[in-house]
């Protein structure tokens, strides 16, 4: 795990760095939800860099596309947050396929053929009109979506990298 290597280079801890259970509920009880799905964006929009042939050489893509490596969750996260939001768009209600499709929007962005670097639609009303819904439905959806996603979290009763990392950082 990410966070617990980083741990030990910080506080060069030789034992092996394990979490009791007062410290997994407070870490729960005080998710961020909205920053762990910001980073879990971030995480599948550089994923979608590496997909397809460049054209240009490795070594001068950074001065081409311009865009700069930013804090995104691990792999392991990523993971656990994609089964939730399939678990979301994968059931029978329409409302759910529809707060999977305003996560994605929100915090991926549009993935089209014409768009090579998907930006987050901030914006509540295109979102709106790319579901076929009013703002304030898109509001609710996304606020219920977020909330879903938080409970499974709890669920899990496990704290991701992520948010065990930026902690570490405080210090």
């Amino acid at each position: 795990m990410i966070a617990e290597e980083r741990y030990q280079e910080v506080f060069e801890v030789d034992e092996q760095f394990e979490l009791t259970q007062q410290e997994i509920n407070s870490f729960i009880a005080n998710r961020d939800i909205t920053h762990v799905l910001n980073l879990w964006g971030a995480y599948n929009r550089s994923e979608l860099d590496y997909l397809g042939f460049s054209g240009v050489s490795t070594g001068f893509t950074p001065l081409l596309t311009g865009r700069k490596s930013s804090e995104k969750c691990s792999e392991d996260d990523a993971i656990i947050i994609d089964s939730i939001i399939s678990r979301l768009q994968n059931n029978q209600d329409n409302d759910k396929k529809t707060m999977a499709k305003i996560i994605k929007y929100f915090y991926l962005g549009a993935v089209t053929t014409e768009i090579l670097n998907p930006v987050p639609i901030r914006n509540i009303k295109m979102i709106g009109d790319l579901v076929g819904c009013g703002e304030t439905k898109v509001k609710k959806l996304k606020e219920s979506a977020e909330n879903y996603i938080c409970g499974s979290l709890d669920s899990l009763d496990k704290v991701l990298d992520c948010e065990l990392y930026r902690t570490i950082q405080y210090f």
